[in-house]
């Protein structure tokens, strides 16, 4: 099976189905980005491991976990930690991991809840699983998505991405670009978190937040289209995109339109123009790139030219990886 999310069919058929019983009112449903409780102080809960590019970096996952429940509408309040660490580690390994997820969580005043910690043979690396507890905010009860809102993204696609391949592959990229470039990119880690535009979306009204993550722009819009049920049309030329993701996808020969995007949200509104406004006015880039339609096509115009969205692709940070773990093979034979 291909790495990286499982895909849309496989996951509906063979993980959904099975698990959730059929009067679970409370489940995650595919596109959404937490589950719902009613009663008592929690009242949503996310969970992440796998954060492409980030995978050793327990505070970027707590991060993204975060995010899908400030998507949601929520302020996440405790965390649970599931931690396997590989038997050559010491504990020093383990206590300069965890500092820095304490650093980030209480940045984010986030509390730890519990979890569990172990040592294993099999594993390599370490492998984190992150489940965030939290509170669903006054406004944060999303409204149900017309034909005619405009979808609104944030800030700009492919950020987390990125930064994570500057910072993997930066000597590589020494060689073809500017040290400049290079730093500018790895900086973009700094803006993986959606709280502040989060908020201020869910005070502005009627809206639906998803948070981009793996599969990028495209697979976060058919995600939130899936989870809604509609269509859309979407410029391709308005989607926003920094010129060091441009370049860096260009020479790793990726499609920056499917790689992880952490640190930018889609948002369906309707009054797209004056959200962008509202953002723009608190420091938030932001931009209208398309609307929802009433019927189910999801078309992308470029130009006069139009195709039709696709499933969820692989995301291009795990195609590289694969490109990668290929030309080290050979040149092992």
């Amino acid at each position: 099976m291909r790495t990286g999310k499982l895909e849309e069919a496989a996951l509906k058929r063979s993980v959904l189905r099975i698990l959730y019983s059929e009067d679970a009112r409370w489940r995650e449903k595919y596109g959404e980005d937490c589950s719902f409780f009613q009663g008592g102080s929690v009242q949503a809960v996310s969970c992440a491991s796998f954060v492409p590019g980030f995978e050793d970096r327990p505070d970027q996952i707590l991060l993204s976990c975060a995010n899908n429940l400030f998507a949601g509408g929520c302020t996440p309040k405790y965390f649970i930690l599931q931690a396997v660490f590989p038997d050559i580690w010491e504990e020093k390994d383990i206590r300069r991991k965890m500092q820095e997820l304490a650093e980030q969580a209480g940045r984010m005043g986030i509390a730890a809840a519990g979890g569990h910690t172990e040592i294993s043979a099999a594993v390599s690396e370490p492998v984190y699983a992150v489940t965030c507890l939290g509170e669903r905010n006054e406004t944060g009860a999303a409204a149900i998505p017309r034909p005619g809102w405009d979808l609104v993204v944030t800030r700009w696609i492919g950020l987390g991405g990125t930064a994570a391949l500057a910072k993997r592959r930066e000597g590589e990229l020494k060689e073809v670009f500017p040290p400049a470039l290079i730093e500018r990119a790895k900086e973009f880690e700094i803006w993986m978190s959606v709280e502040r535009e989060a908020k201020i979306i869910g005070r502005y009204g009627s809206c639906v937040m998803h948070d981009l993550s793996q599969g990028g722009i495209f697979g976060g819009l058919w995600e939130l289209g899936e989870r809604w049920k509609f269509g859309m049309e979407v410029d391709l030329k308005k989607i926003p995109i920094r010129q060091e993701t441009v370049e860096i996808c260009e020479y790793f020969q990726v499609n920056p339109y499917n790689l992880y995007s952490g640190g930018s949200l889609i948002a369906g509104t309707e009054h797209g123009e004056d959200l962008v406004r509202e953002l723009e006015r608190e420091g938030i880039p932001a931009v209208c790139i398309g609307k929802i339609l009433k019927e189910k096509a999801r078309k992308i115009y470029n130009g006069e030219e139009c195709r039709f969205l696709d499933r969820p692709a692989q995301d291009e940070w795990y195609r590289l990886q694969e490109r990668f773990d290929l030309k080290t093979r050979r040149e092992t034979e």
